[in-house]
This record gives structure tokens, sequence and C-alpha cells, in this order.
């Protein structure tokens, strides 16, 4: 396997691996996305090695690995604003009952 192809090989199992944190999420559990850290800085070594007539397939391949960590961004985002809004009804709730227990 040439080097070309073989970063575009770790490149889609990147993406594989982002797709899969999104469909956790999706899911409603938790993801831990440390790993994907480790799998980016192993990318990017091997960007720094491989030789520039291999940028067209590695180019295209990485465009959907960036798509797909927007994607994944976003869900974050969602995640994060949804559970911000529950936490602040929360505390609403909180603080109405312990107004109302002051009055009593």
């Amino acid at each position: 396997m040439t080097m070309g192809r073989a970063t575009v090989r770790d490149i889609a199992r990147l993406t594989d691996l982002v797709t899969a944190a999104r469909a956790i999420m999706a899911d409603g559990r938790v993801v831990d996305l440390a790993g994907l850290d480790e799998e980016t800085r192993r990318l990017v070594e091997r960007l720094r090695l491989d030789r520039p007539e291999n940028a067209g397939p590695i180019k295209t391949a990485l465009l959907v690995l960036v798509d797909e960590m927007d994607r994944l961004k976003a869900a974050i985002e969602d995640k994060n604003a949804a559970f911000t809004k529950e936490l602040s009804a929360l505390q609403a709730g909180r603080g109405a009952a312990h107004a109302y227990g002051r009055h009593r």
C-alpha cells in the first residue's frame, strides 16, 4: 500500500470514529472524545510525511472528515444548549420553591 493510500485509510478511520461519536451522542450517551485527539495527532504526523503528489485523494478524504467534525461540533453545541436550558429551568424551579417557602 502506498503512503497516500495509507493516509486516506487513516483519514477514513478517523472519520468513522467521529461518525460513531455523533451516533453515540444521538442515543443520549456520553462520549469520551480524548481518543480523537490522539488519532488526530497521528494523522497530522502522517500528513507531514506524505508526498505532495498524494494531495488530491488526501484532500478529498480530509474534506469529508472536516464535514463530519463540523457535524459533531454542531451536535455537541446542541446538547450543550439543551443541557443549559434544562439546568436553567431547574434553577428557576428551585428559586421559586425557595421563595415560596419563605412566604409561608
